[in-house]
């Protein structure tokens, strides 16, 4: 049929009669409907549905008056509901800017169809404008002080009603009772007009005073709209809006109803924490991370050079050639360090601040790498199930051949560790935070750690262990872990039956002799094995696939707890962080991830949140994203439809390339022909089920 419907669009002057008499067809047979619905929206409205736009709210502020909808569904296509929602705010994100008392109005939405579709926490929610900010309010904005405030204005995504558009990063919308949010200002429809209209500025009658409307274009919402039921306690609909019921001001939202009736996501079930939703947008592109085994031989070298420049080439020389964003190897060795000794306690581990703080770890690192050679297109992580990799070609023998159990084989043979280490080279990239202090200051002038003591005296890389794998079933059940943030966590941190996915392999292939620890054990300095960043690029896969399977959660950031989630130290409560791992802090303050350093668009912070991880890091907003071994995409636990190929110019001409036997392409002849094949297909199909 797609074959068919390609030449019938070439005939000119049968596309509109085609598209007529196919209407009449399906409704014939009872497949096309009219859905009605009332939409009320405090204050205005722009409604679309699949892809068109059905209705304007006539009414740009008050009063509060339901709108009555009608549009038409062919009986077979997806659906989707696409609502704008503006409540009115002007610039300082105030209303009533001209009286003596100023004031932040609430918004909200609440509509019902009749094919059964109504506003619930279950639609996708996009916050377009926000005010007044944070930072404007901690400049001093108040009722009172309107020029300090500012509002922050995230734009409106392009073509954000069609049914292609992918929303899987806007986040789940908030539900509000009407005690919350209020009806507002009643409407009375009297002579074509809606009572009398209001301005948002004065609060006095606007002029012109009136608008001409239809009745069904000011109805009651308290009376149309949860079955007569003003305080919407049934199984109706639901009032909607952002996170922030006063702050957020211009809302978009959507909602698709696929076909058979199945609804597009599950409502969030973690505890809300409370602040904005997430308003980033999809990645314009996202390089793509690979497993080491499906690179060419040619393609790992270039990683492995560019490693060997980070740990040979000291930071001016580096960012001379390469520019800001080169870092040096020990550079990352000793940024994680002092992460593990906040006197806060440890920000990198036994938390929820794990896989946040360790994201953008990676990912700074990522991008250095980059810096040096582009075309290594993206940092490589190692599949864990595959212990092949500790050979000559990869990462060499585990246990360490050399004196002390070096590593003198393998990719980083020889590979150094600082043995004249003085913190006082990296003091200027410390920050100043209240209540913290570093604790870090190496181990008798080695770049290794002290809690615990790490004993060993060697200059080069020493592995202690042996080799390891963790199994690739093990590895799914974690990404399909149920919970929130803390269960996907203690999964992958020694909740699976087949031992611990994350510090398995630091303990095991790191090892331990006396008080000598292999340098992927020491907690403190782990980095100093190369094997650190591709290892810890699969687990970060894993919290990705995790994210994925659980985006109905994305809007209240995955039950992220902090501190109330616990501690997970084997060493005890003195490595428990105490401070700085709530969701609204800066990952590891003390030595902060900026966002220009990990290369986030659309977001300028000097201090990335974990919020933030998971906000401008999440499976369709990171700047990466991760294929599966082998090289296929990593696919998404429910994956969209993909769009069908454009055909090429002999598929398009030729029915047996679309798979069409002969007697089916007759079927094409002729426009009533198209019809009459259609027909009888959708009747005998009909009688077959």
């Amino acid at each position: 049929w797609e074959w068919c419907a390609r030449q019938q669009s070439t005939m000119h002057g049968w596309e509109s009669m085609t598209s007529v008499v196919l209407f009449a067809a399906l409704s014939a047979l009872g497949g096309a409907e009219t859905i009605t619905g009332n939409i009320y929206c405090d204050n205005y409205f722009e409604f679309y549905f699949n892809g068109q736009l059905v209705k304007k709210d006539p009414i740009e502020f008050t009063p509060h008056q339901a709108v009555r909808v009608s549009f038409e569904y062919d009986g077979s296509s997806d659906k989707t509901y696409a609502i704008m929602c503006q409540d009115y705010a002007s610039s300082s994100g105030f209303e009533y800017t001209a009286t003596s008392s100023p004031q932040l109005g609430d918004g909200s939405l609440l509509a019902e169809f009749s094919d059964g579709t109504v506003t619930s926490k279950s639609w996708k929610a996009y916050t377009s404008t926000f005010g007044p900010t944070d930072a404007s309010i901690a400049a001093g904005c108040s009722s009172s002080n309107l020029n300090a405030c500012a509002v922050q204005d995230n734009g409106m995504p392009t073509d954000w009603y069609l049914t292609s558009f992918d929303d899987s990063s806007w986040v789940s919308a908030t539900e509000y009772t009407v005690a919350q949010a209020g009806w507002g200002r009643t409407p009375s429809y009297s002579g074509g007009k809606c009572g009398t209209l209001t301005d948002p500025l004065t609060r006095e009658n606007a002029n012109p005073s009136s608008v001409t409307t239809t009745a069904e274009e000011c109805l009651n919402p308290q009376t149309v709209l949860c079955g007569g039921d003003r305080d919407c306690t049934g199984s109706d609909g639901r009032m909607i809006w952002g996170a922030d019921l006063d702050r957020d001001n211009k809302m978009l939202f959507r909602y698709k109803v696929l076909v058979g009736g199945s609804q597009q996501m599950s409502p969030a079930t973690c505890a809300n924490p409370g602040i904005a939703v997430c308003a980033a947008a999809g990645a314009a592109s996202q390089r793509v991370r690979r497993e080491i085994m499906d690179l060419s031989s040619a393609e790992w070298h270039l990683v492995v050079d560019a490693m060997w420049v980070m740990k040979k080439t000291n930071m001016s020389d580096g960012q001379a050639k390469y520019g800001t964003n080169f870092k040096t190897y020990d550079y990352f060795v000793t940024k994680h360090a002092v992460a593990t000794q906040d006197s806060r306690g440890d920000q990198l581990h036994f938390s929820d601040a794990f896989a946040t703080g360790h994201a953008a770890f990676v990912l700074e690192f990522e991008v250095s790498l980059l810096a040096i050679d582009a075309s290594i297109g993206a940092l490589p992580y190692w599949e864990t199930n595959n212990g092949g990799v500790f050979t000559d070609a990869y990462f060499g023998t585990v246990h360490g051949t050399g004196t002390q159990n070096t590593v003198v084989d393998g990719k980083f043979a020889n590979w150094p560790i600082e043995s004249a280490f003085s913190m006082s080279t990296w003091t200027s990239y410390l920050r100043s935070v209240a209540g913290a202090t570093n604790k870090f200051s190496g181990n008798n002038q080695f770049l290794r750690g002290t809690n615990p003591s790490n004993g060993g005296t060697t200059s080069m890389l020493a592995r202690l262990g042996s080799s390891w794998s963790f199994p690739a079933a093990a590895q799914d059940d974690c990404a399909a872990s149920p919970g929130c943030w803390a269960a996907w966590y203690k999964c992958i941190e020694g909740g699976s039956a087949s031992g611990n996915f994350h510090s398995g392999a630091h303990s095991t292939i790191g090892g331990q002799a006396g008080t000598q620890m292999g340098d992927f054990m020491d907690p403190t300095t782990s980095p100093n094995d190369p094997l650190f960043m591709f290892h810890h690029a699969n687990v970060d896969r894993n919290r990705v696939r995790w994210m994925e399977a659980h985006a109905n959660e994305a809007s209240v950031y995955y039950g992220f707890e902090g501190s109330a989630s616990g501690c997970m130290s084997p060493r005890g409560a003195a490595s428990c962080p105490t401070g700085g791992i709530e969701l609204t802090d800066v990952i590891s303050a003390l030595w902060p991830f900026t966002s220009a350093q990990l290369g986030l668009a659309g977001l300028t912070s000097e201090g990335v949140t974990h919020a933030d991880v998971l906000c401008y890091m999440g499976p369709t907003t990171a700047p990466y994203k991760y294929a599966e071994p082998g090289g296929s995409s990593s696919p998404s636990p429910s994956p969209s439809p993909s769009p069908a190929p454009s055909p090429s110019p002999s598929s398009a001409a030729s029915p047996s390339a679309s798979g069409l036997s002969a007697s089916d392409a007759r079927c094409c002849v002729a426009p009533l022909a198209v019809l009459t094949c259609m027909v009888l297909v959708t009747l005998l199909s009909a009688e077959v089920v």
